[in-house]
């Protein structure tokens, strides 16, 4: 079976795993798995994505949010998970439901609009960006191959490799994401969108030092997921508040789970720059740092075709998805953020020149 179709099917596994489930068995704590605040709608997915895995490639390694397993610096496959990205506003929105027995898939589609729009009014639009997520990428011998990402709200799965975004499922055609963005010059290059739900993110910003007139949209803030967070700069998001695009996403000292997905989200030459904040007086988060004090400490390790990625650097951690980076993803016309990048000595990371 190719990887593509794998990633596809685990995904969907995963899926449909966390949607059969009852609205009080998924905002329930997982017993003797993971953290001991685990509710079953992070354990469930995150199960049947390791399950998957461990038949069609029991050598695999798997970096996930509550359990890995295998090694990820000998392995020759291994795939990222995050199982359930915004579980914490998934946890919200079941919780307001009357009726706790019916199953989380009736939740989110009794109703095609009813749902979406109860989403949106609590957690920002449009759902395309906003909702929750299941995102699984596969890494082989440090290159990366595929990724896969399910949107619960829309019931739209993306797949993408190397080249850039594939069409398939539920996508719809009108979508055009990376496609189109290099014809896309963003208006307001100085405005952006990241992770400030928590003080240890916002600490991490203020940190980084951004460039004065450059600002995260408050909105923007809170309820933003990792995996899905570049399709701001995507014509997903043009047009429904605003017609001018974000200049510039960033990865605000997440874990690696939240942001590996991303450079399997652009094809070759489409005029992105992604940077890799390197920064000697870093903060941290729970012991693990949220930047690289040095670039030899970084994941990312150049190579005659490319960068890498250097596996052996999440050993040290307990949890090897507990590795963090601080990442800033913008178009090459984008002078606010590659200024400020270029004058930090932050290193434009990218796989595919």
């Amino acid at each position: 079976m190719p990887t593509w179709q794998f990633l596809e099917n685990a995904v969907q596994k995963a899926k449909n795993s966390l949607l059969n489930l009852s609205i009080e068995e998924a905002i329930s704590l997982a017993l003797n798995y993971g953290k001991e605040d685990t509710l079953m709608l992070d354990a469930v997915p995150e199960r049947a994505l390791a399950e998957e895995i461990k038949k069609a490639y029991p050598e695999a390694a798997l970096v996930s949010e509550e359990e890995s397993f295998g090694d990820p610096a000998k392995a020759k496959m291994v795939f990222f998970a995050d199982p359930l990205d915004g579980s914490s506003m998934l946890e919200k929105f079941l919780s307001k439901q009357d009726n706790k027995k019916m199953c989380v898939g009736r939740a989110l589609f009794e109703d095609a609009c009813v749902p979406s729009r109860i989403w949106e009014s609590e957690f920002g639009k449009p759902v395309d960006l906003t909702s929750c997520c299941t995102a699984l990428t596969a890494v082989m011998n440090g290159k990366l191959l595929h990724a896969a990402l399910y949107n619960y709200c829309t019931g739209e799965t993306f797949l993408f490799d190397e080249t850039g975004f594939c069409s398939h499922g539920r996508l719809r055609s009108t979508i055009k994401f990376p496609a189109d963005f290099r014809g896309l010059i963003a208006v307001r290059q100085h405005e952006g969108a990241t992770y400030c739900g928590k003080d240890a993110y916002k600490e991490n910003l203020q940190r980084i030092d951004l460039p004065v007139e450059a600002r995260i949209v408050e909105k923007y803030s809170q309820h933003t997921t990792g995996p899905m967070r570049p399709l701001f700069l995507s014509d997903l998001f043009r047009g429904y508040e605003d017609p001018r695009m974000l200049g510039f996403v960033l990865a605000n000292g997440e874990k690696i789970t939240e942001w590996i997905h991303w450079f399997l989200m652009f094809p070759k030459y489409t005029g992105l720059k992604l940077f890799e904040v390197i920064d000697k007086n870093c903060g941290e988060i729970r012991g693990v740092p949220t930047a690289v004090r040095d670039a030899s400490e970084s994941i990312f390790q150049e190579s005659v075709d490319g960068f890498r990625l250097n596996l052996s650097k999440l050993m040290s951690l307990k949890n090897p998805a507990e590795y963090r980076s601080t990442l800033v993803i913008c178009d090459s016309s984008n002078k606010v953020i590659c200024d400020w990048a270029a004058a930090n000595g932050h290193r434009n990371v990218w796989f595919y020149e």
